[in-house]
């Protein structure tokens, strides 16, 4: 609990600590802090979610790595990236699902008219049938 309460700090730098230190601890709640550590207004914080989500892969963050690889911040995007691979390795259900979120997208795209960057990333990826068991 003290350390979500850090992660929620007024403090930039007490929010990115924090996110660092939720990496080693493997509990629900501390995912969900990883999770929001992805938005917060600071792109230092980000970083730093995204980094802790490289090291411990959530599906749950596919949707919002997936957005930041669009990121203007180039070192943002590229730690997205490390995490989306990162979660490739770590179960081969992950890559299936994580091809079947770009393919979704891309007929979702299809539909409305529009193009899809893959190499640059999409907003709205739905990764909820996504998880470490999935085939």
């Amino acid at each position: 609990p003290a350390l979500l309460r850090l992660a929620q700090s007024e403090t930039p730098d007490d929010r990115w600590w924090a996110l660092r230190c939720l990496t080693e601890v493997y509990h629900p709640r501390a995912d969900a802090g990883l999770l929001q550590g992805l938005d917060d207004p600071e792109v230092s914080v980000r970083q730093a979610a995204a980094l802790a989500l490289r090291d411990r892969p959530l599906a749950a963050a596919i949707p919002q790595l997936v957005s930041l690889l669009d990121s203007q911040d180039s070192l943002l995007s590229r730690l997205a990236g490390d995490a989306l691979a990162a979660m490739a390795q770590s179960d081969p259900g992950m890559t299936q699902c994580l091809m079947d979120s770009v393919h979704r997208a891309t007929l979702l795209c299809d539909s409305f008219g529009c193009t899809l960057d893959v190499a640059r990333g999409s907003r709205g990826i739905d990764a909820t049938s996504c998880g470490p068991s999935a085939t």
